[in-house]
């Protein structure tokens, strides 16, 4: 699958919908239902749990797979619960919620959020089939509501560039305002392990998944994305032993919780340290930059830095995006907030 983007594209984009990226991939098609399966398969590390790895060696940017999710929660029931609720995170668990409850006699959805239930205890390694929803033997699976809730919590994904903080501000100025997507349940997806340093990104046109490399990824390697934003700091990032049950062990994590404690957080008058210290390595510079991303933002918009000065923390912020988040929503960050002083 090869994604271009035209002029015409790009303008179309921005009329329509700037926060929403299905025009940039895919301008006329309906990809409502569009499935692919790359070089891809679930296995189990060591005995113990459960990852997804390729099965060939994989460049940036190759197509390792795109899904529709097997479940969703309608947007325009989002809404309309939200104007009485005002908490969109909890009205759209609600909603998905009652939208699995209602096809809770699909033998593929059981099977498939049954995987999710068992996680990486299960006694066998679940099917790419029985992953997105098409395992249609009779299932025994039984789904209380609060144990979807907690299939949910741990396993849906939400919006992408779209916030719900972003998608409540705009209802509350404008109640015509729909975004493309809101919440939904990506079981395949799913499969995919954690790190602060991914191999892996994805991007949603409208309820599609598209999951591609962004790092070279070697045949047999795992799979890894970022379930947060690459560009928070360490002590935000530390929000997954509570939201998610693991503490990250990549190699990010460990550098800034032990020799790069002291980097955790620079102050305005230190943001050219990692340029001065000759005795890091340009990975744990990048490292620096992830981590004290806002504080360089702020420093850039500030009015007070040289044109060479913005342009070497432009040009480092974007390398560290580069290579730690290739291809990904943030790393149009830069430009995007960026904000030159008008001549």
């Amino acid at each position: 699958m090869i994604l271009s983007v035209t002029a015409a594209d790009a303008l179309r984009h921005r009329m329509l919908d700037p926060e929403n990226l299905s025009s940039l991939y895919f301008a006329e098609a309906d990809t409502t239902d569009s499935t692919f399966i790359g070089p891809i398969q679930v296995e189990r590390k060591d005995g113990n749990y459960r990852r997804l790895v390729v099965t060939k060696d994989v460049k940036p940017g190759e197509l390792l797979f795109v899904t529709p999710p097997v479940a969703n929660a309608n947007v325009e029931a989002v809404y309309e619960e939200w104007k009485t609720c005002n908490d969109i995170a909890l009205v759209a668990e609600r909603v998905l919620v009652r939208s699995i409850v209602e096809q809770a006699n699909e033998n593929g959805l059981r099977n498939s959020i049954s995987v999710l239930e068992a996680g990486h205890n299960a006694d066998s390694l679940p099917t790419i089939d029985r992953l997105l929803g098409k395992d249609t033997s009779p299932s025994t699976t039984k789904l209380d509501e609060e144990t979807i809730l907690q299939i949910i919590r741990r396993n849906a994904f939400g919006s992408d560039v779209s916030t719900f903080p972003y998608i409540q501000l705009r209802w509350q100025s404008d109640s015509s305002y729909r975004p493309a997507r809101v919440l939904g349940l990506y079981t395949l997806a799913a499969m995919i392990n954690h790190s602060c340093m991914p191999n892996a990104v994805r991007v949603f046109s409208n309820n599609l998944m598209i999951v591609h490399a962004c790092q070279t990824i070697q045949s047999g390697q795992e799979i890894v994305a970022s379930y947060i934003p690459v560009i928070q700091d360490y002590e935000t990032r530390q929000q997954l032993q509570s939201l998610h049950g693991f503490v990250c062990k990549c190699s990010r994590c460990c550098f800034e919780a032990g020799n790069g404690s002291y980097l955790l957080k620079l102050d305005a008058d230190q943001l050219d340290l990692p340029i001065r210290n000759k005795q890091l390595s340009n990975e744990e510079k990048r490292y620096i930059y992830m981590s004290n991303f806002q504080t360089y933002l702020n420093a850039i918009n500030s009015g007070k830095l040289s044109d060479d000065t913005i342009l070497e923390y432009c040009t480092q912020l974007h390398v560290a995006l580069a290579v730690c988040h290739n291809a990904s929503t943030e790393h149009l960050s830069v430009r995007t907030y960026y904000k030159p002083p008008t001549i």
